[in-house]
């Protein structure tokens, strides 16, 4: 075997799916498009129906993707099995309908390097400013929500309770063989993740730059009164140190058909 089959990338992509045929492929072309290259892609689903494994397939002669089926459902249960599949000196968590300029992996590199060079701003785990994609930026209720949401990272990213969102995740890679997501709670496991790491020692930051956009479909198929009503009673269960794992919220985690039946 050379140097260059034994080289590791800096960066494993870890995307779980559920039925993600039309928004997975969208995602995988922006990744084929990155300027920096040197990244692996874990796709991790969870037994999907439609077409998402045959769509994943057609992208492994553009970019480094190992698609995976697991036996256990759930966006913890994936993002668990695809971080012990990675091979990268950092882990990403994206979910399948972000969307990435093709500037975004080296902005995230560059961010990590000028952290590296001062002690004080060296962070450990990061996630970045959302922003939408050209289909949502119409939708005034998703350009409310979108700011509220940033709004929340950034106002609670230095406390001991950060309130993050799993559609864009990084991690040191050794941090995630120590902590893992805990795949029986029902809501708020990213945040919770994170929570973790941070008392755990590990430093959280939110990067302004580069943005990814986020999807508000959830927003537009349930409709902005009971998503945030959803929301905001998870939140508080989640600040108030109510674990969370609660069938009751009304924030079930639904595949990617789900917003195709409406």
């Amino acid at each position: 075997m050379n140097s260059k089959e034994l080289k590791k990338p800096f960066f494993s992509i870890v995307i779980p799916t559920l039925d993600e045929e039309f928004r997975l492929p969208l995602l995988l072309k922006d990744l084929s498009q990155q300027s920096w290259t040197d990244f692996e892609v874990i796709h991790i689903d969870g037994g999907s129906t439609d077409k998402t494994l045959e769509k994943a397939k057609q992208w492994e002669d553009k970019i480094n993707i190992k698609s995976i089926v697991h036996n256990i459902r759930g966006v913890s249960a994936q993002r668990n099995r695809g971080a012990s599949e990675a091979s990268g000196e950092w882990i990403i968590f994206m979910d399948a309908d972000n969307r990435l300029p093709s500037y975004f992996l080296v902005g995230i590199r560059y961010r990590i390097e000028r952290a590296e060079a001062d002690s004080e701003k060296r962070f450990d785990l990061f996630s970045t400013i959302m922003h939408l994609n050209n289909e949502d930026r119409r939708h005034r209720k998703s350009r409310t929500a979108v700011g509220v949401i940033n709004m929340f990272m950034r106002t609670t990213a230095n406390t001991n309770r950060p309130m993050v969102s799993g559609s864009m995740i990084g991690v040191r890679s050794q941090i995630i063989n120590k902590i893992k997501f805990d795949e029986k709670m029902k809501v708020s496991e990213d945040s919770n993740f994170v929570k973790n790491c941070v008392k755990a020692g590990w430093k959280y930051t939110i990067l302004r730059s580069p943005t990814y956009a986020f999807s508000m479909r959830r927003i537009k198929h349930n409709g902005i009164v009971k998503t945030a009503a959803s929301s905001f009673v998870m939140n508080l269960r989640y600040l108030f140190g109510d674990g969370t794992n609660h069938d009751d919220s009304g924030y079930d985690m639904l595949g990617g058909g789900t917003y195709r039946k409406k």
